[in-house]
C-alpha cells in the first residue's frame, strides 16, 4: 500500500529556500566567471564543464535535501522508454565519446530539471515565493545584460577565448559572431550574462509570461518594459514563436479551433519567411534534411544535430539548428516518437494542473522543431524545475476529499454519494462531489447521464474525469474516492492518471468481481496493489473474498457499511394512491422486482417460482442490462402468469422509486451472486418485508425469520415456499421493525464517513 505524509516544509529564511532560490542565478553568471578563467587559464579547456559541475551540484543538493515527501513522481514512466532507446544508442553508436555525451546531455537535461523541481516537494506558497524570487533575479540579469549590450567590443575582449574554446568564431568587433543578427548590415543582440541571446530569449519569455507580478508598481512595469526591449533586441526567433503561441493560448479570446488552426499553420507561415529570411532558412533546411533522411532507428547518438557539426561528425546527413530533427537523426523514427510522446505527457498533466505552465512547455517544444538552442541546458532550467515543482505539489494540512462518481443518476447512486459526502462533511472533512446530479448535496455536475454511443460515453467519461482533476488541483484537494463495481483500461488509466497528479487514491469495492464478466484481473491486481492508497470494502463477506483474490491482508480493507434509506421514503405516498397510478390491483398481495435485470439478478428464479405461488402479483421494475426481456416474457406465458405478472422495463425515475415501494407488499431479491445489494436496503428501508437469496452478503443483513427471509440460491421451489410464508404472514410489522433496528445500528452513513474522514486524515493506512 502506497502512504506519505503531507506535512509542508516552511522554506522562508532557511538555507534550503534559499538554495534552491539562488542557484540558478548562479548559472546566468557562470558564462562571465568561466571566460574569465579561460582567459587567465587558455590551456585548461576543461573548464568549460564549470556549468556542468554545478548542474551536478544542484542534482545533487536536491535529492540529498528534499526527497519527495514519501510520493512518487510516475509520470516520469513516460520517459522511459526516450531513456531506453538513448542508452542503448549512446552505446552503439559510433560517433567520438564527447559527441555522445553532449548529445545525451542535452537530451537528459530537461528530463532531470523535472524531477529535481519535483524532488523539491514544494507546495503552493513555496512555489509562490520562488516565482516572485525569479522576477527579482530578472532585473538583475537585465541590469548586467543592457551593461553588456552597450559596452563596446574592445572591452570584451577577454571573453574571446572563451569562444574560440568552444569553437565559435569572433565577428570583426571581437565578440561572438551570435552576438549579431544578419539582416540590415548586421544588428546587435541581447545576449545577457549568458552569452547567448537565444538562451536568453526563450529564459526571458518564461519570466515574462510565468513570473510578471500584478505590474501594480512602477518599477515592476519599468522592468516588464525592458524586459520586452531585452527580448525584442535578442532576435531570438524562436522566443518570439514561443511568444506569439503562449499569446495565442493564454490572452488572446480565441476558441479551442483557433488556436489549433493557428498552430498547425505555424509550419505554413515558417516555411513561407524562409524565403525572405536567411536564418529562418537554415533552421527550415535543417528540419526538411531531418525528415527527408530518417529512418527506423535513427544513425545513432552523437551523429546529428549541431553537436555532430561541432565534433566533425562526417558519418550522417546534414541536420542542423532543429532539436526535433536531430532527434529524429540520432534516434529515428521510433525515438522522435518516444521523445513526442513523454513531453505530450507532460503538457497534458499541466493543463490540469497549470495552464500557463503548459502552453509555456508547448510552445518551447515546438519551437524546438526550428532551433536546436531551444532544448538545451539554460533554455529548460527553469522552465522544467517549476514544472516539476507544479506537477508534484504537497498538499496543504487541511485535508479534502473528492467524491468522483460517473454513474450517478444513470444507476441511482446519486443518494449513495450524497449521503457519503455529507457524512464525510460532518466528520469535519471538506467534501466535494463530482457527477451528474444529487439529491441534497452540492455537486460538480462535470458528467452528462444523457450522453449515449461509444463516442459520447468515452468523451463524458474521460472528459468528467478531467474536468474533477483539473478543479481538484485548482482547490488543493489531497484525497480522492472512486466507486469500483469493475476494473478495466479505462478505469486503470483513470486511477493511474490520478496517482500521477499526486492525489492518494482510496477505492470502495462495491462488485468484488464485476458481473458482466469483462474484469480485467491484472489491472485490478496493479490498482489496488500499486496505484490505490486506501481500500474499502461493504461488508465482511465481500472483504475476505477480496483479501483471498488479491493477496491483500484484511486489516488493509477497511469497512465502509452501506448506508440506509430511511429518509428517502415519501410517507406522503400510500399503498392505495400508489397502485392507482401504476394501473395495479389494489386488493391482491404484491411481490416486486426492483433494479436492472442481468442474468446474474435470477429473475427466471422467481418467475418459475411465481407459477407456486397462488393469488399473489409480481412487479418488475426495471431496465435490461445485458439481458433480452423477451426470455422473461416467453416463461411468463409459459407459466401462464400473464394476468399476475406486471412489468415496467425502463429506467425508473426517482419519482417513481416511492410509488412501486409503497404499492407493494414484499421485495424479492432472488439473486445468484451479489457482494452488497443497494435495493435489499431501500426494501429494508421502505419498511417491506424482504426476501433474498442465502448469499453470504444477504446473512449479514437478515437474520431468517427475524429481520426478513432467506431462501436456497437459485432453488425456485425453495424461493417459492418462502413467498407462500411472507404472503401469509399476520404481522409483517415485526418483520420491518427488526429491519429496522438492524439498518439504524450497521448501516449509518455517518459511520461511513467517520471511517472515510480517519483515513484522509491519517497518514498511514
Amino acid at each position: 500500500m502506497q502512504t506519505y505524509s503531507d506535512n509542508t516544509i516552511d522554506f522562508e529564511n532557511t538555507r534550503r529556500y534559499q538554495f534552491l532560490g539562488w542557484f540558478p542565478l548562479s548559472l546566468f553568471f557562470a558564462s562571465p566567471l568561466l571566460a574569465l578563467l579561460i582567459y587567465l587559464f587558455p590551456d585548461h579547456h576543461f573548464l568549460l564543464g564549470g556549468k556542468d559541475l554545478l548542474i551536478g551540484i544542484y542534482f545533487i543538493w536536491i535529492f540529498w535535501n528534499w526527497k519527495s515527501i514519501g510520493r512518487k513522481s510516475l509520470w516520469m514512466l513516460a520517459f522511459f522508454p526516450l531513456i531506453g532507446l538513448a542508452t542503448v544508442s549512446f552505446f552503439t553508436s559510433d560517433a567520438i565519446l564527447t559527441s555522445r555525451a553532449a548529445s545525451m546531455r542535452q537530451l537528459l537535461y530537461p528530463i532531470l530539471f523535472l524531477l529535481a523541481g519535483s524532488a523539491a516537494g514544494l507546495n503552493k506558497q513555496a512555489i509562490e515565493k520562488l516565482r516572485l524570487l525569479l522576477w527579482k533575479h530578472a532585473k538583475l540579469v537585465l541590469v548586467a545584460g543592457f551593461l553588456m549590450y552597450f559596452l563596446p567590443g574592445s572591452e570584451l575582449a577577454w571573453i574571446q577565448p572563451y569562444f574560440e574554446a568552444k569553437g565559435i568564431g569572433m565577428s570583426h568587433p571581437g565578440v561572438p559572431a551570435q552576438w549579431f543578427e544578419p539582416i540590415w548590415g548586421g544588428i546587435k543582440r541581447f545576449a545577457s550574462p549568458l552569452f547567448d541571446p537565444v538562451n536568453f530569449g526563450h529564459w526571458i519569455t518564461f519570466v515574462l509570461f510565468f513570473a510578471v507580478p500584478s505590474l501594480k508598481k512602477a518599477e515592476d512595469k519599468l522592468v516588464f518594459s525592458a524586459a520586452v526591449l531585452a527580448l525584442i533586441l535578442s532576435f531570438c526567433k524562436g522566443a518570439w514563436l514561443q511568444s506569439l503561441i503562449v499569446i495565442s493560448g493564454l490572452i488572446l479570446p480565441l476558441s479551442t479551433w483557433m488556436r489549433a488552426s493557428m498552430i498547425a499553420c505555424i509550419p505554413i507561415l515558417i516555411y513561407l519567411a524562409a524565403g525572405f529570411h536567411g536564418g529562418i532558412a537554415n533552421h527550415q533546411t535543417g528540419l526538411e534534411n531531418a525528415i527527408q533522411t530518417m529512418t527506423f532507428s535513427g544513425y545513432g547518438l552523437g551523429n546529428a544535430g549541431n553537436v555532430a557539426i561541432i565534433f566533425d561528425q562526417k558519418n550522417s546527413p546534414e541536420i542542423f539548428d532543429t532539436y526535433a530533427g536531430a532527434v529524429i537523426g540520432q534516434l529515428g523514427i521510433i525515438g522522435f516518437l518516444a521523445w513526442a510522446g513523454a513531453w505530450i505527457v507532460i503538457i497534458l498533466l499541466l493543463f490540469l494542473n497549470n495552464r500557463k505552465l503548459a502552453w509555456l512547455l508547448m510552445a518551447q517544444i515546438i519551437t524546438a522543431f526550428y532551433s536546436e538552442n531551444a532544448f538545451n541546458l539554460l533554455s529548460t532550467f527553469s522552465i522544467c524545475s517549476f514544472i516539476g515543482m507544479n506537477l508534484n505539489l504537497t498538499r496543504d494540512e487541511k485535508k479534502k476529499l473528492a467524491i468522483i462518481d460517473p454513474v450517478g443518476k444513470k444507476a441511482g447512486m446519486d443518494f449513495y454519494s450524497s449521503s457519503l459526502a455529507a457524512a464525510t462533511e460532518k466528520s469535519g472533512i471538506r467534501c466535494l462531489l463530482f457527477s451528474n446530479g444529487s439529491e441534497f448535496f452540492p455537486v460538480r455536475c462535470v458528467f452528462n447521464s444523457e450522453r449515449s454511443g461509444m463516442f459520447g460515453k468515452f468523451l463524458d467519461y474521460f472528459g468528467g474525469h478531467f474536468r474533477s482533476f483539473s478543479i481538484c488541483l485548482q482547490e488543493d484537494v489531497s484525497d480522492v474516492l472512486y466507486h469500483s463495481f469493475k476494473t478495466g483500461p479505462k478505469e486503470f488509466l483513470v486511477i493511474l492518471i490520478s496517482k500521477i497528479l499526486g492525489f492518494r487514491n482510496h477505492i470502495l469495492i462495491h462488485d468484488v468481481e464485476s458481473f458482466d464478466g469483462k474484469e480485467d484481473r491484472i489491472l485490478k491486481f496493479l490498482t489496488l496493489r500499486i496505484l490505490a492508497d486506501r481500500i474499502f470494502c461493504q461488508n465482511s463477506s465481500s472483504r475476505s473474498l477480496l483479501s483471498a483474490q488479491y493477496k491483500i491482508r484484511e486489516n488493509e480493507i477497511k469497512l465502509i457499511p452501506h448506508g440506509h434509506f430511511l429518509t428517502l421514503a415519501n410517507p406522503g405516498i400510500d399503498s392505495g394512491i400508489a397502485r392507482r397510478k401504476l394501473g395495479l390491483p389494489e386488493n391482491e398481495f404484491i411481490f416486486l422486482f426492483f433494479g436492472q435485470i442481468k442474468p446474474v439478478k435470477g429473475l427466471d428464479v422467481l418467475i418459475e417460482a411465481m407459477a407456486s405461488v397462488p393469488g399473489a402479483h409480481l412487479v418488475i421494475a426495471g431496465k435490461e442490462r445485458g439481458s433480452d426481456f423477451s426470455q422473461y416474457l416467453d416463461e411468463i406465458k409459459q407459466s401462464s402468469l400473464q394476468d399476475r405478472v406486471h412489468f415496467f422495463i425502463r429506467y425508473i425515475e426517482n419519482e417513481e422509486r416511492d410509488l412501486f415501494f409503497r404499492a407493494a407488499n414484499c421485495l424479492v431479491i432472488p439473486y445468484r451472486k451479489i457482494f452488497q445489494s443497494g435495493v435489499l436496503i431501500m426494501g429494508m428501508s421502505y419498511l417491506l418485508p424482504c426476501i433474498a437469496s442465502d448469499l453470504p452478503a444477504n446473512r449479514e443483513l437478515i437474520e431468517d425469520g427475524t429481520s426478513g427471509f432467506l431462501f436456497e440460491n437459485e432453488n425456485s421451489a425453495s424461493l417459492a415456499e418462502t413467498m407462500n410464508k411472507v404472503k401469509e404472514l399476520t404481522s409483517p410489522e415485526e418483520i420491518s421493525k427488526q429491519a429496522k433496528e438492524i439498518l439504524t445500528s450497521r448501516c449509518s452513513w455517518e459511520t461511513g464517513g467517520k471511517i472515510l474522514a480517519e483515513a484522509v486524515t491519517s497518514a498511514q493506512f
